[in-house]
């Protein structure tokens, strides 16, 4: 199994200043050997040596990054390593440019040691994956599996790893899975009083903590990893969950591999049973097949042509990306996820004004519908001819699409280490969906309909449609540019030379886009600022142009909404004193889609069902006065 300690790293760079700071970055982030080259033809030969990754600066001395990435591709030993650019630019162009051209993805300088840890963290992931598995397959406990089995088993259990020492179950603490030793070795210390210590080893491929999940009693014992270990955790719910197939499947080999330990202690007890058991082989115990009663169906009648549905062409999730996330493996570890991101935005939006939400989204409102008091549905997030007594037909999320090229830097910072989802900020009970792009490769990516470079496996089953005709239709987001609709909100983090506004704009002319200029800060004492500030300041610097006089640098006329950073409300708290208004921003839109937390609609959900049932007649905005509001109630409860 690889680890990052000892991953070997490639540094293709003639500046010696950056190629050092690269180098201590690496070093920092636990990387023992890192090499450095000068000149192509040399990287080439040291990689041929022995390399996991090669980083490649924009400044060789010997040729340009395109030059060194063309010539690693045409050599066939190293050609499969990953190559990363390193550079100093802050063209989005450029950069997207050559990372079309074959680049795993982009470091910046100066090189930010928790990204780095995070390219280790992936690159050490994926290629275990492949000898994690295979080590599965033959693991005693497994022997009787069958490969779909053991693929089924795959999307629930959970594989871990434990550095050396670390303690894997401690003594007295709740009994809420048990495990599989994959690869390396685990000490098991069971002590009582007045008595010594003793020390067990658990063999790789067998199983251990699994005495507390039959009896549902606490630990009894302390698990420590030995070495670098790898562990397979099968949570007690699983074996809890009558309706999960494999349930007597697993519960039948834990008792076998009990009764094989039970006999080893008899041995133990009474020397002489062991002649009984070379006579003897235990088998582990069948599960009971499921009897299956064969029915005759019938041809299909042939009818004339109505409006049932059509095969879905959405049926599966149609996202994909390069790399999964490793550190979550099951609904139940997303979904904690999800909450844990909810509740950590919803903290963030409680450092900003309410004032602010309601302004950005009256005037949000009054721009998509061209009145404040239109009663239209400015995003078609809801068809009221497709609703029968107040439960809709047709769920239809707010589409948004968040582009941040230091995204990666303010996740990191504001949500304390999670795992970066991207998810529009996981917001699941509220009707907005969407991408958060938060780094130039993922921009890059998103617009030429190419795959994310790694994401959460959860975050590529993310729904912007749900149809009921019969059985529930899902359309699933591509998280590309194919997901695009006529009403999708750009949300874009910009500086001042607005490039990756201008950017957006080249691609969807018609589109909303909502820019967020950063270093232009709101006025406290002027809330008129909220929307005229940014453009009164961008003015004065000369960066707002007519179209017809726009010459790429700044922004041109009525090409996008702007909005001040609101770092104003974040700088007594040190966590989101640079990046907190970012998603705040982002949560006050993705608050502005319908709410679908729950299913009660009209006077019997009380004044929540009311105004489900107003934003589902009127849309986002919801009933304008006490008459819209009754007919709405009335309307769902008919």
């Amino acid at each position: 199994m690889l680890i990052a300690k000892d991953v070997n790293v490639l540094i293709l760079e003639s500046d010696p200043s950056r190629s050092k700071q690269l180098q201590s970055s690496f070093v920092a982030a636990g990387v023992n050997s890192v090499s450095l080259s000068v000149r192509i033809h040399t990287a080439e030969a040291a990689a041929k040596a022995g390399c996991h990754l090669i980083v490649i600066g924009d400044r060789c001395a010997d040729g340009d990054a395109s030059e060194a990435l063309a010539a690693f591709q045409k050599n066939e030993e190293i050609r499969d390593i990953p190559c990363f650019l390193y550079t100093a630019s802050d063209d989005p162009k450029a950069i997207r440019e050559l990372i079309t051209q074959g680049f795993s993805g982009v470091i910046r300088y100066p090189a930010d040691v928790p990204q780095l840890m995070n390219i280790l963290r992936n690159y050490t992931r994926q290629q275990n994956t492949q000898e994690l598995a295979q080590c599965i397959k033959s693991a005693t406990f497994f022997k009787e599996f069958s490969e779909e089995e053991l693929k089924q088993l795959s999307k629930v259990a959970i594989i871990r790893h434990y550095e050396p020492g670390t303690t894997i179950i401690n003594k007295g603490d709740p009994s809420d899975g048990f495990f599989i030793l994959i690869k390396g070795t685990v000490e098991v210390l069971m002590s009582k009083k007045r008595r010594p210590p003793i020390r067990l080893t658990i063999d790789e491929g067998s199983c251990f903590g699994e005495m507390g999940v039959i009896d549902n009693s606490p630990r009894s014992a302390y698990c420590i990893a030995a070495d670098n270990c790898w562990v397979l955790e099968i949570g007690a719910h699983i074996l809890d969950d009558v309706n999960y197939t494999l349930r007597l499947r697993i519960l039948s080999q834990v008792a076998f591999v009990l009764a094989k330990r039970i006999r080893k202690m008899n041995i133990l007890i009474d020397p002489d049973e062991k002649e009984q058991e070379e006579k003897e082989e235990i088998k582990p115990v069948e599960a009971p097949k499921p009897q299956v009663t064969v029915v005759k169906v019938p041809p299909p009648i042939e009818e004339e042509e109505d409006d049932q549905p059509k095969e879905n062409p959405w049926s599966e999730p149609s996202a994909q990306a390069e790399q999964i996330d490793g550190s979550i493996h099951t609904n139940e570890e997303y979904n904690v996820l999800t909450r844990k991101i909810t509740l950590r935005s919803d903290f963030i939006l409680n450092k900003l004004p309410k004032t602010i939400y309601e302004n950005i989204a009256n005037r949000m409102y009054s721009y998509w519908t061209g009145s404040k008091l239109a009663k239209i549905n400015p995003h078609k997030l809801w068809d009221s001819k497709l609703f029968i007594n107040g439960k809709p037909l047709l769920k239809r999320a707010m589409h948004m699409v968040i582009l941040c090229s230091d995204g990666d830097e303010a996740y990191e910072k504001c949500f304390l280490g999670l795992p970066l989802s991207h998810r529009v900020i996981g917001l699941t009970q509220r009707g907005c969906t969407g991408t958060f792009l938060s780094n130039d490769d993922a921009i890059a990516r998103y617009f030429a309909g190419r795959d994310l470079a790694s994401a959460i496996k959860g975050d590529l089953e993310m729904p912007i449609d749900r149809l009921w005709k019969g059985n529930e239709q899902i359309e699933y987001l591509t998280h590309t540019h194919l997901d695009v609709r006529e009403e999708t909100l750009f949300v874009v983090f910009d500086d001042k030379d607005g490039k990756n506004t201008q950017f957006v704009r080249s691609h969807y002319p018609e589109h909303q886009i909502v820019t967020v200029v950063r270093g232009v800060g709101y006025n406290l004492d002027n809330a008129a600022s909220l929307f005229t500030g940014p453009e009164s300041s961008l003015t004065k610097e000369k960066l707002i142009h007519p179209r017809d006089d726009y010459q790429g640098h700044g922004f041109y006329s009525g090409e996008t909404v702007f909005i001040p950073d609101l770092s104003n409300f974040f700088h007594d708290t040190p966590a989101l004193s640079q990046w907190g208004y970012l998603f705040g921003t982002i949560t006050i839109f993705a608050n502005m889609g319908p709410d679908y937390s729950g299913d009660i609609w009209g006077s019997k959900g009380g004044a929540e069902g009311a105004v489900r049932a107003a934003r589902a007649m009127f849309g986002v905005k919801g009933a304008q006065s006490a008459q819209d509001l009754a007919s709405a109630v009335n309307w769902a409860d008919s």
